[in-house]
């Protein structure tokens, strides 16, 4: 559509979003400036991309109020990590902390 590239979302990713937005009701809200940590547990040891699947997650917490935006101002530290693969639970294991003491530099 007039030279734009959009962006149209599986039904897989639907209903993952769905599922995981009902799974976070009742998290408390970060205001502020936050540490991201992200433990990826996989179904198998095929290839996958981390930096992917951590943007789906960043994307589903500001969808839902935890964290504010995902740009660098708020969230100046995300730590990715493979764990191992766990065939009976893959799932990913998110730490969020605040950072009250920190500001970021405006630049």
């Amino acid at each position: 559509m007039n030279g734009r590239i959009i962006n149209i979302p599986s039904e897989q990713y639907k209903n993952w979003h769905k599922q995981a937005s009902q799974q976070l009701i009742g998290v408390d809200k970060i205001d502020g400036v936050c540490e991201i940590q992200i433990e990826f547990f996989m179904p198998d040891k095929r290839k996958a991309d981390l930096t992917n699947k951590a943007e789906s997650i960043l994307d589903l917490l500001v969808d839902v109020g935890i964290i504010k935006d995902d740009s660098w101002k708020y969230v100046p530290s995300l730590f990715l990590r493979f764990n191992c693969v766990d065939k009976e639970n893959p799932r990913a294991e998110i730490w969020v902390r605040t950072q009250e003491n920190k500001e970021t530099n405006e630049q």
